[in-house]
């Protein structure tokens, strides 16, 4: 299903559409496509392919182009953890081709959640 097609029949069923926030993201999230996958058992898996521009503040490039860093990627959903799963995608390489000299390679790839309690 599309995410336009998902997103007004769940409203019109009164469902949760997947919401969240990207922590360290520096300015627009440009969103290329949407999936969604409804399963037999009522669960709904959310799949977006989207492009945006992160902020790095901790990254130390004195030894660059011969070093490492590790970078984080701080999303938050907007639901509690009974209602939305994060799940890690298997593709971990979604950089653009068109980054210039530098070579980034992604390698250990995790997923770690924690749960916050919020204000009700």
């Amino acid at each position: 299903m599309e995410g336009d097609t998902f997103q007004a029949q769940a409203l019109e069923a009164g469902v949760l559409v997947p919401s969240f926030v990207i922590d360290n993201q520096q300015g627009n999230r440009w969103i290329q496509q949407v999936k969604v996958v409804l399963r037999p058992d009522g669960v709904a898996n959310y799949i977006e392919r989207a492009t945006t521009t992160f902020q790095a503040p901790y990254f130390n490039f004195k030894r660059y182009p011969f070093d490492t860093q590790s970078r984080t990627l701080d999303v938050q959903s907007l639901y509690p953890t009974n209602v939305v799963n994060l799940l890690p995608w298997d593709e971990t390489s979604g950089l653009s081709d068109l980054l210039g000299e530098e070579a980034w390679i992604l390698n250990t790839a995790r997923l770690v959640t924690t749960e916050t309690k919020g204000l009700s």
